[in-house]
């Protein structure tokens, strides 16, 4: 059993090491033929080398062996255009809250030929590569919304000029691929509650209220403050282009006159919004929204270009009022009197003979009394009556019409009164300086040409020069000069305010009795209607000069919607402004 075990052993290991052999001897074969074959590669690559060949270092004409060395053809990777690296934004690394710096151009200093101006920016936050700017100064002197008609900062015009006209003309193709869209809320009136309108995506804008009381921006966080940092002045380009009181007498940080400019939130009535006034006091009650204040346009500036810009924002218009008409009054005809019939004649008694009269003394006769003067000794306050003739129907043809007065007072033997209309459109001043009602041209033209050409001899007789004092500003504390003595003149602040006078003594309230119409020849001298609010009969109204100064000394007071509470005052040399004169008509004449 064991040798049986042995013989298949041995047998095992023949045929093992016979397997062995086979592989070494296969091995071999393949070596040789590798070797045969690398020799007539070189062979094909270098050719047969004939006598005196380099190769030939034996001198037989047969070519000494070389060994071969191949020749390895490198491979390339790709050459790649490296991507660039994104310029920067210049000037805005390290900046903080506070820092300016400029971007963009526009037009500031009013000369057209020597180019745009660079824009200055203020920068109220730089959070995570952004941005968050405003212009330094005012830029321009626009209306919030072109039409006196509802609006909300979606509809209003100036978003859409910002986004479109200012966003194109003040930024160049590079700088505008820097400009982020925004995502807006448009917040509701602090004071009242008024609706901000829809949230909007826009890429240039205006600050809101949350923004200008925001103490991360650098702002006051009271409202109420004369906050230096809210101020702003406006540049000379907006100065001469705009027609409202928009700069006071407080100065910036840089010892310029601050001016009002809007914010995006609405007013206390849908038709004004609020603004920052020139003294850093943001304003609730808000501005009419076609008045021309300036505008600092609000950016979000990012560190690099983006790739795909946001596009443009959509617009939608603030609608516009259909026209209402008053109808025209169906006449009335009065009915022809009935006759009453003549009562029969009783005889007449028969006379008795009078006495002998002894005769009186002589007296001087009691002049004859003006018979125009004599029916309006019983007027009292809020009675209207017509004394002297102005062009009114805007028909130069037929001759001028008598002016409608509305009676203040009545009392020691002179009333007082002002026109019922507004008669013209004239400039409280014709140049825009200080100015106060002693020296502004309005005065000149009331007591020269108005009261020449409204009154005949007679009637100026009747027309009393009394002593008038020109009041401060009771709210910004403007100087209103000295007394003066006048014929014609227009009401001061007080009046405004008088009871005795008609008006309420209340500021906030919307008093009828201070709103007027202007006639047809003042709109065409340039007086502006507006439709929002209307006179007790049921007119237009218009604003109309009172003699307080405004908020500075290039401003008078105006009133319109029948409250009188801003004293801010428009702009002297507004030309679409009404004149009612007033005046003291001495009844003892």
């Amino acid at each position: 059993m064991e040798n049986v075990e042995e013989k298949k052993d041995r047998k095992a290991g023949k045929k093992e090491e016979k397997d062995k052999t086979i592989r070494r001897i296969v091995l071999i074969i393949v070596v040789l033929l590798l070797i045969l074959l690398l020799v007539l590669l070189v062979r094909s690559c270098n050719g047969r080398k004939g006598k005196n060949d380099p190769g030939d270092i034996s001198g037989t004409g047969t070519p000494t062996p070389v060994a071969f060395i191949p020749t390895l053809t490198p491979v390339y990777a790709p050459t790649l255009t490296p991507t660039p690296t994104p310029t920067p934004t210049p000037g805005v690394a390290g900046l903080k809250t506070g820092d300016t710096f400029t971007f963009g151009e526009y037009e500031q200093d009013n000369d057209l030929g020597n180019g745009k101006e660079a824009i200055e920016w203020t920068v109220l936050s730089n959070e995570d590569g952004e941005l968050f700017l405003m212009s330094k100064y005012v830029l321009l002197g626009k209306s919030y919304n072109d039409e006196y008609v509802k609006a909300t900062w979606e509809t209003c015009t100036l978003r859409k000029w910002l986004n479109d006209d200012f966003f194109n003309e003040a930024f160049d193709d590079d700088e505008r691929s820097r400009i982020r869209t925004m995502q807006l809320t448009n917040g509701d009136n602090r004071k009242n509650g008024l609706d901000g309108g829809n949230d909007t995506s826009d890429r240039v804008f205006l600050l809101s209220y949350d923004d200008v009381v925001n103490p991360a921006y650098g702002f006051s966080g009271n409202f109420a403050d004369y906050d230096v940092k809210r101020r702003s002045a406006p540049s000379v380009y907006a100065r001469e282009n705009a027609e409202y009181s928009i700069w006071g007498s407080d100065l910036t940080e840089d010892g310029m006159p601050g001016c009002i400019w809007w914010i995006r939130m609405p007013g206390i009535i849908n038709t004004e919004t609020g603004g920052v006034n020139g003294n850093g006091q943001v304003s609730l009650q808000g501005f009419p929204d076609n008045a021309l204040l300036g505008v600092r346009p609000a950016i979000c500036l990012q560190m690099y270009p983006v790739n795909n810009p946001s596009p443009a924002p959509t617009y939608t218009s603030a609608p516009t009022p259909e026209p209402t008409f008053t109808p025209e009054p169906t006449s009335t005809l009065t009915p022809e009197p009935t006759n009453t019939p003549e009562p029969t004649n009783t005889p007449k008694p028969t006379n008795t003979p009078k006495p002998t009269n002894t005769p009186k003394p002589t007296k001087t006769p009691t002049p004859t009394p003006n018979p125009a003067i004599a029916k309006l000794v019983n007027l009292k306050t809020g009675d209207t009556f017509t004394f002297g003739s102005y062009e009114q129907d805007n028909d130069l043809t037929n001759g001028a019409e008598p002016i409608e007065w509305i009676v203040l007072s009545n009392r020691n033997k002179e009333l007082y009164v002002m026109s019922k209309y507004a008669l013209d459109a004239k400039e409280y001043n014709d140049a825009r300086v200080a100015i106060t009602w002693a020296d502004c041209t309005l005065r000149k033209w009331l007591n020269e040409e108005f009261l020449n050409a409204a009154f005949s001899e007679e009637e100026k007789s009747s027309i009393k020069t009394k002593r008038l004092k020109n009041e401060d500003n009771p709210k910004y504390g403007t100087e209103g000069g000295v007394d003066t003595t006048d014929r014609l003149f227009t009401l001061a602040y007080a009046d405004l305010g008088n009871p005795a006078y008609g008006f309420s003594s209340d500021r906030f309230e919307e008093d009828l009795n201070r709103r007027c119409t202007a006639t047809a020849y003042a709109v065409a001298q340039g007086v502006r209607l507006y439709k929002l609010y209307k006179t007790a009969d049921d007119e237009d109204v218009c604003f109309w000069w009172g003699r307080m100064a405004g908020s500075n000394g290039q401003a008078a007071d105006a009133e319109w919607d029948g409250t009188d509470y801003r004293c801010t005052g428009m702009l002297a040399t507004s030309t679409y402004i009404g004149v009612r004169p007033a005046m003291y008509i001495d009844l003892k004449k």
